[in-house]
């Protein structure tokens, strides 16, 4: 009865060692990132933390237009003219 399920239980979480270390680096990761940000890591959803990344990186293209400004003084070396 007990044994045999006392052994399975062993054998499965030594196999299972590698993702359940790799969830607890990403529970403490979204725990830090959510104090970073302020914010409740339990209330975020995936959809949340995609869309917060989005913004980012869509602000940070925008930024980089606007420093390389409309300038046709400097050429990229990829241009053939």
């Amino acid at each position: 009865g007990y044994l045999d399920d006392a052994i399975m239980i062993e054998i499965i979480s030594n196999e299972l060692e590698p993702e359940i270390q790799a969830f607890k680096e990403f529970i403490a990761y979204r725990t830090s990132e959510a104090a970073r940000r302020n914010e409740n890591a339990l209330e975020m959803q995936k959809s949340d933390w995609l869309e917060k990344r989005r913004k980012q990186l869509h602000s940070r293209m925008r930024r980089r237009r606007r420093t390389r400004g409309g300038s046709m003084s400097v050429k990229s070396p990829f241009s053939l003219l």
